[in-house]
Parts: structure tokens; sequence; C-alpha cells
């Protein structure tokens, strides 16, 4: 493989071209689908909000789908999303034009929230590395290296975003592919190829893993074997500028939300919730240093539901855990108070975004992609009252609507065509217009069990 020189170090030719891009970390936000029709008022997104919960202690759990991939979907979203307003504050009863966002990542499947921008880099390089290339780890209190790395003061995460530190499970799939990274030049690899072997199974293990389990399969090979039209017409209309479909950030790939669990045991002495408003109680919130009886055995978390300890995640449907009306995530200004300018319902925070960013119904994007949209008697509006009911069916909000599509269509196992569509677009779209990806030189790892999250967790902690 050609390589090039890059700050004193020998990098393959294609991960260059990544790291010259990266530089650049500003990219825009655009719409996939033309957009038109009516946007639904804050009022009436409210209403909707207040019957999207399951009853406390109601898990409607998945058959298909381990609890480890609801996180993992988390990761995904961080290494290639961070939107930003370019404003002073963001406030989520405002309307704003769409180049008032820009996307703080590349959306290429590069490991950007990991890496940063690598140990080539000036300043940051030494925080992230040490001088072999190998990742700098975080150690529980009791000395095991399995946390993120932290200031040693403030015990704040010293790692590419921050993002990764929310909470305890998210913590530590980032430190999985750090030490797959440090795992790999153990077995002799240096820095920059080491850095490519880890993108390239991650990019592997996202095809056949995780959208394996998460979309329909003849969408994901209609839109390989089509090489993301959708997304290829929003790169040209940028000039080759690398795009991050709102649909997907702001709608689609926030179908995760449905699949939290109130709860999770990390191993087979220690669970908790997820979030607490109580603090005498402990929960899952990230932010601090890993405890031993925090440390996940990812049994518990990657394998095949039904055999051993695997919990399940949540089935996908709008129903969500009541833990998400607690939200407490790091960026959310003076997060005890509830306004509509920053909520703390989750699903409160979604379709106010949906509406800030004035995107489309889901019925406008079923019809846009030639499916038929689904019937008013489909959409499990009638529970909301008239007038709000009548107007969300008319123009139901795209989030809403791949979530409950996924629950008509695949009885919540996995995304209906809509949300598979949005997915596979950008999924396959942002791999194909990278310089470097699987998809495009075929590749395939020459142990197969590295393909999986639960073989890789088994390979960096075996």
């Amino acid at each position: 493989m050609a390589s090039v020189m890059q700050h004193g170090i020998v990098v393959p030719e294609a991960l260059a071209d990544h790291l010259k891009m990266k530089l650049n970390r500003e990219g825009p936000f655009d719409y996939m689908i033309e957009q038109g029709g009516v946007i639904p008022n804050l009022e009436d997104l409210t209403l909707l909000e207040s019957f999207l919960r399951d009853s406390i202690g109601a898990e409607n759990d998945s058959r298909s789908i381990p609890a480890g991939f609801t996180f993992l979907g988390q990761f995904i979203d961080h290494d290639i999303t961070l939107m930003e307003l370019k404003m002073n504050q963001d406030d989520l009863s405002r309307r704003f034009p769409v180049t008032a966002f820009v996307n703080r990542r590349t959306p290429f499947f590069e490991l950007d929230s990991v890496y940063g921008l690598g140990l080539e880099a000036p300043g940051s390089g030494e925080i992230l590395f040490h001088p072999d290339g190998k990742f700098r780890l975080g150690t529980d209190t009791g000395g095991i290296e399995q946390d993120v790395p932290r200031d040693a003061e403030t015990e704040r995460a010293l790692i590419g975003d921050p993002r990764n530190d929310e909470n305890k499970i998210i913590q530590q799939i980032h430190n999985l592919f750090q030490r797959l990274h440090n795992r790999f030049i153990d077995e002799g690899q240096g820095y920059a190829d080491a850095r490519l072997s880890v993108m390239r199974h991650y990019q592997y293990m996202i095809l056949n893993d995780y959208l394996a389990r998460t979309i329909r399969k003849d969408v994901l090979e209609w839109v390989i074997e089509h090489q993301a039209p959708a997304y290829r017409a929003l790169g040209a209309r940028h000039g080759g500028v690398p795009v991050m479909p709102l649909e997907f950030s702001v709608a689609a790939f926030r179908f995760g939300h449905s699949q939290v669990r109130g709860g999770y045991a990390l191993n087979d002495r220690f669970g908790a919730a997820i979030f607490s408003d109580n603090p005498d109680v402990q929960d899952l919130n990230g932010g601090r240093k890993l405890e031993p009886r925090h440390a996940i055995d990812w049994k518990f978390f990657f394998g095949t539901i039904g055999e051993g300890p695997v919990q399940p995640s949540r089935r996908i449907d709008p129903l969500l855990t009541p833990a998400l009306r607690l939200l407490k995530s790091p960026g959310i200004p003076d997060a005890t108070v509830d306004s509509q300018a920053s909520p703390r319902s989750l699903a409160k925070r979604n379709l106010f975004r949906a509406a800030q960013t004035g995107l489309i119904s889901g019925q406008s994007a079923a019809a846009a992609f030639g499916y038929k949209p689904l019937a008013d008697d489909q959409l499990g509006l009638e529970i909301v009252p008239p007038p709000a009911g009548q107007k969300l069916i008319r123009h139901t909000p795209l989030w809403y609507y791949v979530l409950q599509e996924a629950h008509v269509q695949e009885d919540g196992q996995r995304l209906g065509e809509v949300g598979s569509r949005i997915l596979a677009e950008t999924f396959v779209g942002g791999m194909l217009a990278a310089h470097y990806s699987v998809l495009k030189e075929g590749w395939k790892p020459a142990n197969p069990a590295l393909g999986t999250m639960e073989g890789i967790a088994a390979h960096v902690t075996g």
C-alpha cells in the first residue's frame, strides 16, 4: 500500500487523504429529500410527547437485538455527527435556516470521536497517545485499564469526543476500540496500520452486524447496488463536500432512543437505572471514574438473546422508557429546568428539533422514496385528542413516523421501509464518499469473528 510522510510518521496514502479532510472539521447539514408541507406547532408536539412513554417497568423486549447495540448506535452517532448552531445559544423553540447548522464530525465512519486528529496532530496527539502510537487508557479505581483517560483533578474525560463519557456503557465501548487499536500494535502493527485496521473492522462490523440487525436486508442491498443515489445527489448539490442529511441526524437515527431500557446489568454483580433524579440512587450516568464493580461483562450486551446473560434492547416503537424524561446529558443548560427552549424529555427534544429545522413529514418521505405511506389508522395517533391528532395524522413528524413504521411493518424488530432507506443511504453513501472504505475495496476480516461486536469484545478482553 502506498504511503506518505506526515509529521514524521509514515501513513498509508488512503489514511493520509482522510487526515487532510479532517483538518476542515466543519461540514454542512442539508435535506436529502425536497422539503415542503406543514410543520406541526410546538403545542401539538408537546401533546403528542405526553403519550410516548411506557408504564414504569415495561421493557417491551426485542427478540433479536441485544442491548449493546443501543449504545453502539450512540457511539456511531458521535463518530459522524455533532450538530452545532452558529448562534450564541441553541433554542429548540425557534426556527433556524439549515445553513445555521454545522457538523463538527466527518461522515465517513472513521472513528473520528476516538482518534481525534490522531497521533500526528501537534498538541492533542500526545494527550491521546503514547509515543509508541498506543492509546493512553484510563484506569478504574482498582487500577484496571477499562476506563477512558481522565484529568486527575476534575475527572473530565480526555478523549476525542466528550459525549462518549455520557454513560458507563458508551464509556467502555470507547475503551474497547482504543484497546483494539492497542492490541493490533501488540500484534506487530505500527500506529497507522493499526488505525487503518481498526477502521476496516469497524466499518465491516457496521455493515454486517449493526445494520444487518437494524434495517431491512432488501433495502440495504438495493442501496449498495445503486450506490446510495439519494445521498450521492445530495453531495452533488454541494459540489462533492460531505453532507450530513437532516432526515438521518434529526429523525431516523434517533430511533435508538426507543431501544433504551430503564436499567441494565453491567455484570453478574452490578446493575442500575440508566438515569435517576435521586442523587442518593446509583445510576449509569457518566462523567466520573469507573469503579471495579462497573466493569462490563460484554456477554451481557452482545451475543444471542436467550443464550447466557445477554440482555435485549427494547423493541423499536414510539413508546420510550420513562427514564428518558430525566435527560441529564452534558451540554444541556441547567438540566434541572424543563422549558420549551431546552426540554429534558428526549422525545420532546427530538420532536422540537425536527420542527426547528423544518423537517418534512413521514408521509412525504415515504412518497419521495416510492413507498406507500402508512394508512391513517396505522399511525397510532388516535390517542392524541383533536384537533392536534387530526393535524398530526396529516403531517406526521418523521421521527415518530419511523418508530411507528417499525412497529407496524416489522413488529419493532428492525426499522421499516423509510427508516431503513434513510439509514442505508447515509451509511453506504458516507462510506462510498470517503477516500477509504471497505465497500470500495471489498475488504473482509481475516478473522471472521472480528466482523461482529461480540467478536471484537471477546478479542479485546479475552
